[in-house]
């Protein structure tokens, strides 16, 4: 079953003069990756002036399988290239995240994660003020990436 994530943030500067801004979060396919196989899809959406405050804000959006943590664990620590660049420069106040990932210190990457929390508007209910957990998103279908794979006989357990 698909999670997602909506992640909002101020971009330094805008996304249309930023040319990597869009191939920056794309998974690199590579053997073992598990990347490839727990991210849905992903997008951008760079809010218009007149719904945000002033600023280049903008709502990555992604639809995933497992949970929330080991979802971004993974995502980070197969490629922390692009989430370190991200930081250090793409995302206003992000800078003390750097670096990411360090494998010697994984405070790093739990900080990241609970930033990308903090900010993931799929995960507020903005009823209950900034901490409460939304109810999930209605899907059509129950099978995550990893279950479709298994059953094309890739890696990965066909669903029951």
């Amino acid at each position: 079953m698909a999670n997602f994530l909506s992640l909002l943030f101020q971009a330094k500067i805008s996304p249309h003069s930023e040319p990597r801004f869009k191939t920056l979060f794309v998974p690199e396919q590579a053997e073992g990756n598990e990347s490839t196989q727990i991210l849905h899809y992903a997008w951008a959406t760079l809010l218009p002036p007149q719904t945000a405050p002033p600023g280049n804000w903008v709502l990555l959006t992604t639809a995933y399988d497992l949970d929330f943590a080991k979802y971004i664990a993974i995502l980070v620590q197969n490629n922390p290239g692009p989430f370190n660049y991200a930081v250090q420069h793409l995302i206003v106040g992000a800078e003390s995240l750097y670096p990411v990932f360090d494998a010697n210190d994984p405070t790093r990457l739990n900080n990241f994660i609970q930033w990308i929390a903090k900010n993931d508007l799929s995960q507020r209910d903005p009823t209950k003020g900034n901490g409460g957990v939304s109810q999930p998103v209605f899907q059509g279908y129950y099978w995550g990436v990893t279950d479709i794979i298994g059953c094309l006989g890739g890696p990965g357990d066909p669903p029951q």
